[in-house]
C-alpha cells in the first residue's frame, strides 16, 4: 500500500489540538478567529486602550534609546532608555488590572 505525502499532511492537520499554531493559522485563514481577536479591543474601555498604547509607545522609545546607546557606546543614552521601558511595563500592568476589573464587573452585571 502506498501513501501519498499529501494525505499525511491532511491527517496531521486534522488531528492537531485546537490551540496549536497550525489550528490557529487555519482559523485565521478561514476568518473564524478574526472577530474573536477584534472583539477584545472593541469591547475594551478607553482607559485600557490609552494605557496599552502608552505602554507600547514608551517601551518602543526605551528600546530604541537603549539599543542605540549600546551600539554607539553611549552609556548615558543607554541608561536613559531603561526608565522608559520600566514605566511602559508598569503602565502595561495597570492596563491588565483595568481590563480585569472591567471584565469582572461585566460578568457580575450579567
Amino acid at each position: 500500500m502506498s501513501v501519498d505525502p499529501g494525505d499525511l499532511a491532511v491527517v496531521r492537520l486534522r488531528y492537531e489540538p485546537d490551540n496549536s499554531p497550525i489550528a490557529t493559522a487555519r482559523a485565521l485563514a478561514t476568518g473564524r478567529l478574526g472577530p474573536v481577536l477584534n472583539e477584545l479591543w472593541v469591547s475594551s474601555g478607553p482607559l485600557y486602550r490609552a494605557l496599552v498604547l502608552s505602554a507600547m509607545g514608551l517601551i518602543a522609545v526605551g528600546l530604541v534609546l537603549t539599543v542605540t546607546g549600546a551600539n554607539t557606546q553611549n552609556r548615558p543614552m543607554m541608561l536613559t532608555g531603561l526608565p522608559f521601558i520600566g514605566v511602559g511595563l508598569v503602565l502595561h500592568m495597570a492596563g491588565l488590572v483595568v481590563r480585569g476589573r472591567a471584565v469582572r464587573k461585566r460578568l457580575r452585571d450579567q
